[in-house]
């Protein structure tokens, strides 16, 4: 491609000529920075409110249809009456063995079990059933729901009547007999019963006994009648159930006392005989007594065994002595007088007789007398032995004896006291059983008589605190409170859903969020062309300079029918100074505008740049290379052929098939006729060639292609301009659709100047970070 000829930027205005001086003092830099750091997300509460001026009509339908419902709600809902009464529920146990049990639980141990009872048997439906037999609600018009609605009238009436129907709250006696319809079979009850309970609501008044039965009708004496019924049949239920407990239980106790004197006679039966069978007479004989004196009798025995075994033990030693023969080291025998003495007439004896036998021979009188008397001194003492030896033998065999029967006597007392032992044990225990079964029959007997006193009694632990009286103001509808509770879920569903299709959205609306998700520069906002934009500029015709080249005939779009400093001509000067400024050196020649999908705005947007550009003083050429739905011609009202069609088969010059427009500086190229083979024409060498010649002969050359999803002729050019620019619908581009056409884009190695966003709301939140209230107070 030849080297582009300088661009001369006198005849420009002053803003673009001070851009462009600007550019051309700067140094060269690189585009813009793909890996760019997203800047964190603040919180901005102006984000919100435009998001709330965005959908303001969405929010104003849902919050007028709440506002409208609920009026409607009001207006025909039936005035509805509540009623309630306070009753005080004590914590209390029916059964009657549970009031004395002696495991140490108080009653208010089973206060939160027992209120929970209480609460669903006042939501039971067989208490519905009663309430419903004793009023005879079956035969009540009202209940039944057939009467009309109340007049405020008689809301009046029956304010005024109050006293007269509270004292005559209770039931309201029954009708003649002729006019009693019959009783409802079982089916039609539980029907009743069902009404009757969606009436009610009982509540429990939190750290109290107490309990509120409220009642909701359309007439307010029967919600009183009804609430008042509900409390006393309840405690009549109390009652009821009361004595039936009290009745199980006198039962239960019957049949334990004819057990227990059963048992109590068996026991003092076997008490008597076991007295009659050991000897014991109660008063008389005591059995520690007894057991004392068995004592004392073995603690002599057991003393006068010890000392027979001493004498046993001394004595068998003794015997042992004579035994072994040596029966002159006896104690006795050394200690008796007789022997001793004996033993000395025999020493002298044998003093004698040796003498003697040393003079005398044997034989001789003397000598012989003196023999005869110391035998007989022997035998003496012999016999005085023998004597004690027998003596000691007797003592021996008598100690033996003795011990023997020491220890029979002592057996004998041991197995007494044992004996005695188990008697009393025995005998304890009967006396044990003959008290416990007293006792108990006793105890049995003073509980039935407190049953019978409790039975006669007919105590409750149910008190009515206060009644239910008439409520002449209805309780529903509360049409201040329903009317604001409707404006406020109103107002916040209707924020809600904006606030949830704004993130369910699923395009990129915001210059932010393009530029984050392409990590593409934001060449431009250009704002949506409104009636109200429209009426401003009308209004400033009048007064406004007149752009060379307009006219009034012109498509009321173009960037020339605006005034020179309208937010959409200053849109349109600020995507021209980004591509100015999009490459280093020098401006591009040929740019390429493109979109994703079609009906973006690319070829209205690639007018109005080249519209700029000429503006500025540049010999522009705007090439419509869409030759399938080329409408370049149609934004600039000129004939859409001949044009590129024929340029490229050959069927005529350049010089021939570019137009000239009404605008100074712009000359066109239209698509020409729609070929069979569009693709293929725009990606030949001759394509390529006319964009060179182009870019020669022109400063700036703008090309209008087709979208990028749909065909791929624009992946084709991009390969042939210098850069590409992307036009995005701020209000349908999908985020898919818009990444696949930027990966096309890469995929063909082009050049991406950036983004354009198009038809961005002027009073939007991402258009007011960019231009503020500038450009609305000025048309203000």
């Amino acid at each position: 491609m030849n080297e582009p000829a300088p661009f001369n930027p006198a005849p420009l205005d002053r803003t673009t000529a001070a851009e462009l001086n600007a550019h051309l003092q700067r140094p060269p830099h690189p585009v813009f920075d793909l890996a760019f750091e997203e800047e964190e997300q603040e919180f901005d509460p102006w984000k919100y409110w435009f998001v709330v001026r965005k959908r303001l009509a969405l929010i104003v339908a849902v919050f007028a249809a709440a506002v409208l419902i609920a009026v409607l709600k009001i207006v025909f809902a039936v005035p509805l009456y509540t009623s309630a009464a306070v009753v005080l529920i004590k914590p209390g146990i029916p059964d009657m063995l549970a009031k004395q049990d002696p495991s140490g639980f108080s009653e208010d141990f089973f206060s939160e079990n027992y209120y929970k009872t209480q609460e669903t048997i006042l939501q039971s439906r067989s208490l519905a059933e009663q309430v419903i037999e004793n009023l005879q609600l079956y035969k009540d018009k009202t209940f039944l729901g057939r009467p009309s609605q109340p007049s405020e009238v008689s809301h009046l009436i029956a304010a005024v009547i109050t006293p007269h129907l509270q004292a005559m709250k209770d039931d309201p006696g029954p009708p003649t007999r002729a006019t009693q319809p019959p009783r409802p079979d079982t089916p039609a009850m539980t029907g009743l019963a069902g009404r009757y309970l969606s009436m009610l609501k009982i509540s429990i008044e939190p750290d109290t006994s107490l309990f509120q039965i409220a009642f909701t009708t359309p007439d307010p004496g029967l919600s009183m009648r009804l609430a008042n019924a509900h409390a006393r049949a309840y405690a009549q239920l109390g009652i009821r159930l009361h004595d039936q407990a009290n009745q199980q239980v006198e039962k239960f106790l019957q049949r334990r006392l004819v057990d227990l004197r059963a048992r109590l006679e068996k026991s003092e039966i076997a008490l008597n005989e076991y007295r009659r069978a050991h000897g014991i007479i109660p008063g008389l004989m005591s059995l520690d007594g007894k057991e004392t004196v068995v004592l004392d009798r073995i603690r002599d025995l057991s003393r006068d065994l010890t000392a027979a075994q001493v004498q046993r033990i001394t004595l068998e030693a003794q015997v042992n002595v004579i035994n072994n023969g040596n029966t002159s080291a006896l104690p006795a025998v050394t200690s008796n007088a007789t022997i001793q003495n004996l033993q000395a007439t025999l020493n002298n004896e044998y003093v004698q007789i040796a003498s003697l036998s040393k003079e005398f021979k044997p034989g001789y009188p003397p000598l012989a007398q003196l023999e005869a008397s110391a035998g007989r001194t022997r035998e003496s003492m012999r016999q005085q032995i023998q004597k004690i030896v027998e003596g000691l033998r007797s003592s021996f065999q008598a100690a033996v004896d003795k011990e023997k029967h020491l220890l029979a006597e002592m057996d004998k007392e041991k197995r007494k006291a044992l004996n005695l032992n188990d008697a009393a044990v025995k005998y304890a225990m009967l006396e044990r059983e003959v008290d416990a079964n007293r006792a108990l029959t006793n105890n049995v007997l003073k509980r039935i008589r407190n049953v019978g006193l409790e039975a006669e009694s007919e105590t409750s632990n149910v008190s009515v605190v206060d009644p239910a009286v008439l409520s002449p103001i209805p309780s529903s509808p509360r049409k201040s409170l329903d009317l604001a509770i409707g404006a406020v879920v109103g107002l916040l569903g209707a924020l809600l859903l904006a606030f949830a299709l704004e993130y369910l959205s699923n395009t990129l609306n915001s210059p932010d969020e393009v530029e984050k998700f392409l990590r593409l520069p934001n060449l431009g906002v250009v704002p949506e062309f409104s009636s109200m934009e429209t009426q401003t500029r009308q209004l400033e015709s009048a007064s406004r300079p007149q752009i060379p080249g307009h006219s009034g005939s012109v498509n009321r779009q173009l960037v020339n029918s605006f005034h020179p400093y309208s937010m959409v001509t200053d849109a349109y000067r600020s995507i021209r100074t980004g591509l100015l400024l999009s490459r280093a050196g020098a401006p591009p020649k040929l740019t390429l505008f493109t979109s994703a999908m079609k009906g973006e705005g690319k070829t209205l947007t690639a007018v109005n740049t080249a519209l700029m550009l000429a503006h500025a003083g540049a010999r522009v050429l705007l090439v419509d290379a869409d030759l399938r739905r080329g409408c370049c011609h149609t934004v600039l009202g000129m004939q859409p052929w001949p044009g590129l069609t024929e340029l490229l088969i050959g069927a005529g010059e350049t010089g021939q098939m570019v137009q000239a427009s009404d605008f100074p500086n712009l000359s066109v190229l239209m698509s020409g006729s729609k070929p069979p083979n569009s693709t293929e024409l725009v990606g030949s060498d001759r394509m390529k060639q006319l964009l060179g010649e182009f870019a020669v002969k022109y400063d700036f050359v703008v090309v209008d292609a087709p979208p990028l999803i749909p065909v791929s002729d624009a992946m084709l050019l991009s390969t042939m301009v210098d850069g590409v620019i992307l036009v995005v619908d701020s209000a349908r581009t999908p985020k898919k659709q818009l990444k696949a056409a930027r990966t096309r884009l890469e995929y063909a190695g082009a050049k991406i100047f950036g983004f354009v966003i198009n038809r961005m709301h002027p009073r939007s939140f991402h258009y007011h970070y960019y231009y503020g209230d500038y450009y609305l107070e000025q048309a203000g």
